[in-house]
C-alpha cells in the first residue's frame, strides 16, 4: 500500500483510547485499544496515545501519511490545541496535540472534537452517507454531536461547533460539568439517567434489586434500566421515558435551528432503542415548528464505536478545511 493512501486514525477518550491503519476507502487494516487512564491527567494521557500510535505503526510494514485525532473537548481547528474540556480527562485543556504528534512521528496531523469527527465518519462511510443535511448525536457518559450542513461539517469560528450536550433545555435546570445549568447532557448522559433513578428510587422509598444493582455499579446502570424495562419494570420504563423526552427538547430545538432530512443517534445510551427514542421522537415531532411535517427520519448511528476514529483518519484525505461529505 502506498503512503497516499495509508493513516493513523486515534480516539482519545477518558475511558479508552482506540488507535487504527485506516486506508482511503475507510477499511481498519488493524486496530489497537488501551485504557486511557484519565485520572492520571492530561499529560499521562497524551502520552499513552503517542505511545500507541508508535505500537501501531510497528506493527507492520505501515507507512503512514498521516495522523487524525479524534477527542472530547474542544479544538482549535488550526492549532489542534484543546482550549476547552470538561474534566473527565483532568488537565486536557491547553494540550498541544498536533504538535505532539507532528514533533513524534514527523507528519501532518489533524484534530477535532470527538462528536464531529463521528458525523464526519457517519457521513463518509455510515448512516449519513449521501445526506447533505443531517445532525449526528453520540449520547454516551457524556452527549456530544456534529452538523452537516448543505454537505459541509458546520465548525463556527474556531471549529468547535456542534457541543449539542451542552445546549441548555433548562435555564434553571440540573447542574452540568462544564460548569452551567440544564445543558441536555445534565439530563440524557448515561450515568446521569443512572443516577437519577437512585434519586427517584431514594423520594420513593423503594429498594428493589435493580436499584441495588444500579447502586453497587452506577456504570452499567443504564443497561440495567433497559434490560429491566424491556422485562416489563415500570419503575426502569419511567427513568428512561423521562430521558427521552429531554432529549425530545433537543431535538426540537435541532429540528428548528438546521432543518435536517436525517437525524442520527450513536453512542452506548442510544443503544436503549425505542424505550428512549420512542419518547424523543414522540416530543420532537409535537413541539418542532412544523409539527411534524418535515420528511425528517431518525435512524441509528451504524459505525459504532468506530465512527470517531473513522472520521479522524478521514481529515487528512480532506482537500479543504470544510470537511464535505461524498454525495
Amino acid at each position: 500500500m502506498s503512503k497516499s493512501t495509508i493513516y493513523v486514525g486515534i480516539d482519545i477518550g477518558g475511558t479508552k483510547i482506540a488507535a487504527g491503519i485506516v486506508n482511503s476507502q475507510g477499511e481498519i487494516v488493524h486496530r489497537l485499544e488501551r485504557s486511557s487512564n484519565s485520572a492520571e491527567g492530561g499529560p499521562a494521557v497524551m502520552q499513552r496515545a503517542s505511545d500507541l500510535i508508535a505500537e501501531l505503526i510497528a506493527s507492520g510494514p505501515y507507512d503512514i501519511s498521516g495522523i487524525g485525532v479524534a477527542t472530547g473537548g474542544q479544538i482549535h481547528s488550526e492549532t489542534g490545541v484543546v482550549f476547552s474540556a470538561t474534566p473527565i480527562i483532568p488537565g486536557w485543556v491547553g494540550t498541544r496535540i498536533k504538535d505532539t504528534l507532528e514533533s513524534r512521528f514527523g507528519v501532518r496531523v489533524r484534530a477535532m472534537n470527538d462528536a464531529s469527527a463521528a458525523a464526519v465518519g457517519e457521513g463518509r462511510f455510515g448512516a449519513g452517507r449521501g445526506v447533505s443535511d443531517f445532525v449526528l448525536l453520540t449520547i454516551g457518559t457524556g452527549v456530544g454531536g456534529g452538523v452537516f450542513s448543505d454537505g459541509h461539517l458546520v465548525q463556527g469560528a474556531l471549529g468547535a461547533a456542534g457541543a449539542i450536550g451542552h445546549m441548555v433545555i433548562d435555564c434553571d435546570g440540573r447542574p452540568c460539568n462544564c460548569g452551567s445549568r440544564g445543558c441536555l447532557e445534565a439530563y440524557t448522559g448515561g450515568r446521569v439517567i443512572a443516577n437519577r433513578a437512585l434519586e427517584l428510587a431514594d423520594e420513593g422509598g423503594l429498594d428493589t434489586e435493580l436499584v441495588r444493582a444500579i447502586r453497587s455499579d452506577i456504570s452499567s446502570g443504564t443497561k440495567l434500566l433497559g434490560h429491566a424495562a424491556e422485562s416489563g419494570d415500570q419503575f426502569a420504563s419511567e427513568v428512561i421515558r423521562e430521558a427521552g423526552e429531554y432529549l425530545g427538547w433537543g431535538l426540537v430545538s435541532l429540528l428548528n435551528l438546521f432543518n435536517p432530512s436525517l437525524i442520527i443517534i450513536g453512542g452506548s445510551v442510544a443503544e436503549l432503542g425505542d424505550l428512549l427514542l420512542g419518547p424523543a421522537w414522540e416530543v420532537a415531532r409535537a413541539h418542532s415548528l412544523r409539527k411534524g411535517k418535515d420528511p425528517v427520519r431518525l435512524v441509528r448511528a451504524q459505525l459504532g464505536n468506530s465512527a470517531g476514529l473513522l472520521g479522524a483518519a478521514s481529515l487528512l484525505w480532506s482537500t479543504n478545511a470544510d470537511y464535505a461529505c461524498p454525495a
